[in-house]
C-alpha cells in the first residue's frame, strides 16, 4: 500500500531526534516525518554521561570533568580518569544540533505544533491520528510514555521494583568564588535519608556558577517547595553565600525492574525512555538511546522499504539481571545506599566502574563491581533477581547468565560496609 510517509517518528525529544539523525547518518533514504506538539525547544533538561561511546552530538558537549567525588557522613571519595571524562550536554544545544541536521535533509519533514492521538496498526500500514488530520506510514516510532504512565502497565501486578529518580536542579551563580570547577560531585549524601535515598548532585561550570540538583530515589515525587527547601539548605550549609538562580530544571526517570513493551504491534515501536532505554540501576539514558538508534537505523538502511525488523534489545540479559539485583537491594535497604555508592567508587577502579555504569563493560568489569559489594546480602539479592527475571520474562536460553552463579560461588567474603 502506498503511504504518506515511510516512517513517522512521534515526539521530537532525545529518542525521536536521535533516531532521525542516526537514520541520516546510516544513509536511510526514506520519507520520514517527525511530529511534536512543541513549537520551541528551550533548555529544559541536562544529559550527562561518560565519553565511552561515539555519537553525532559530541560537538554540542559544553563541559567535561576528569575528576569526580562521592560523599557521605563517613568519608569523601575522589576519583578521576585520563581515559574517560564525565560530560555535560544541555538539551538546548542537543535540540539545535539535531534540528539543524534534520532541517537540512531532503528526506525529513518536521511538523511542530502538531499533536498525535491514536496510532493504529492495520497490518500493511499504520494510521497516525493528528490534530491536523490522519497520516499513514509503513512504520511508526513512538517516544511517548504509554498512556502517560511512567512505569509499564503491569509492573505493580508483577511485583516489580518501581523507583523514580526525581529531582529539581538550579543553575546558580554565587557572589564569590565557591565551586571547584575541576571536580563534579556525583552524590553528596550528607542530607536526610528519612524519605528514601537522597543526595545532592553538583556540576561546577566555573568557580561561581554550577548546576546543583536535589535528587531522590523513591516511589513518588515531592512537592516543588520541598526540593527548593533542600537546595537552599544544602547551599547554605555548604557555605555558598549569596547566590542567584539563573535556571531551573526538573525531571523524573523510571528506575524499574519491569519490562517495557518495545513493540506494541508489528509496525509500531516504542523508543527512548518509553522503550525502556533508561538504565534501571542508574537512570542513564543518553548513550543507550544513541546505541539503540544507531543499531536500529542500520537495520532500516539494509532492509527493504516495507520490512519491519526486530528492534535491538535495550540491554543484555546479564545487565538486566545485575540491575534487578541492585535495585532489589536498594529497594529493601535504602539506608545502605550512601555506604554502597561510596564503596563502589572507592573500591572499583574508574577504568572498570565507568564502562559498567555506561553499559559498555566486560564481564571482568562486572566482576570488579560485584567483588566490591557486601557478598552475602548481594548474593541473596542476586538469587531473588534471577528468580524474578526467569519468572517475569520466561527466559529459556540462560547461556548469557550461566557464569553468574559460578561467580557467586567464587566470591571471597568481605566485610560489611
Amino acid at each position: 500500500m502506498e503511504t504518506d510517509f515511510d516512517y513517522v517518528i512521534v515526539g521530537a525529544g532525545c529518542g525521536g531526534l536521535s533516531l532521525a539523525v542516526h537514520m541520516l547518518e546510516a544513509g536511510v533514504r526514506r520519507r520520514v516525518l517527525i511530529v511534536d506538539p512543541r513549537t520551541s525547544f528551550p533548555n529544559d533538561r541536562t544529559w550527562c554521561f561518560y565519553d565511552v561511546t561515539d555519537h553525532p552530538f559530541a560537538d554540542a558537549v559544553t563541559h567535561q570533568w576528569r575528576r569526580w567525588r562521592v560523599v557521605d557522613d563517613e568519608r569523601e571519595v575522589v576519583r578521576g580518569s585520563l581515559r574517560f571524562a564525565y560530560q555535560h550536554l544541555a538539551s538546548a544545544d542537543f535540540y539545535a544540533a539535531a534540528l539543524d541536521r534534520i532541517r537540512g535533509a531532503e528526506t525529513c519533514e518536521l511538523r511542530l505544533g502538531c499533536r498525535v492521538g491514536q496510532v493504529i496498526d492495520h497490518g500493511s500500514h499504520v494510521v497516525v491520528s493528528t490534530d491536523v488530520g490522519p497520516v499513514t506510514a509503513r512504520l511508526v516510532f513512538d517516544s511517548r510514555p504509554s498512556e502517560a504512565r511512567v512505569f509499564p502497565a503491569d509492573s505493580a501486578e508483577t511485583r516489580e521494583v518501581n523507583l523514580l529518580q526525581h529531582f529539581v536542579g538550579w543553575t546558580v551563580e554565587t557572589k564569590d568564588p565557591f565551586f571547584d570547577p575541576d571536580t563534579a560531585t556525583l552524590m553528596d549524601f550528607r542530607t536526610s535519608q528519612r524519605g528514601g535515598i537522597h543526595f545532592t548532585y553538583t556540576l561546577p561550570f566555573s568557580s561561581r556558577r554550577a548546576l546543583v540538583e536535589d535528587t531522590h530515589f523513591s516511589g513518588h515525587r515531592l512537592e516543588a517547595k520541598q526540593y527548593e527547601a533542600n537546595l537552599r539548605r544544602h547551599l547554605d550549609e555548604a557555605g555558598a553565600g549569596d547566590f542567584v538562580i539563573t535556571h531551573t530544571e526538573r525531571g523524573a526517570i523510571p528506575m524499574t525492574t519491569a519490562v517495557f513493551e518495545q513493540r506494541p504491534s508489528p509496525r509500531v515501536y516504542r523508543i527512548g525512555v518509553a522503550g525502556g532505554l533508561a538504565r534501571p540501576a542508574t537512570g542513564y539514558a543518553f548513550l543507550a538511546i544513541q546505541r539503540f538508534s544507531k543499531a536500529l537505523a542500520e537495520m532500516l538502511a539494509s532492509a527493504s522499504p516495507d520490512a519491519a525488523p526486530q528492534p535491538p534489545a535495550p540491554r543484555s540479559q546479564r545487565t538486566t539481571l545485575l540491575d534487578r539485583c541492585f535495585l532489589s537491594h536498594l529497594d529493601q535497604h535504602p539506608a545502605e545506599a550512601p555506604a554502597i555508592f561510596t564503596r563502589l567508587f572507592d573500591r572499583v577502579p574508574p577504568e572498570a566502574l565507568i564502562p559498567f555504569l555506561s553499559e559498555t563493560g566486560s564481564f571482568a568489569d562486572e566482576f570488579h563491581v560485584m567483588r566490591s559489594l557486601p557478598t552475602l546480602p548481594f548474593a541473596q539479592s542476586m538469587l531473588r533477581a534471577l528468580h524474578g527475571l526467569v519468572r517475569r520474562r520466561g527466559l529459556s536460553d540462560m547461556s548469557n547468565l550461566s557464569h553468574l552463579s559460578d561467580l557467586l560461588d567464587d566470591l571471597p567474603p568481605r566485610a560489611q560496609p
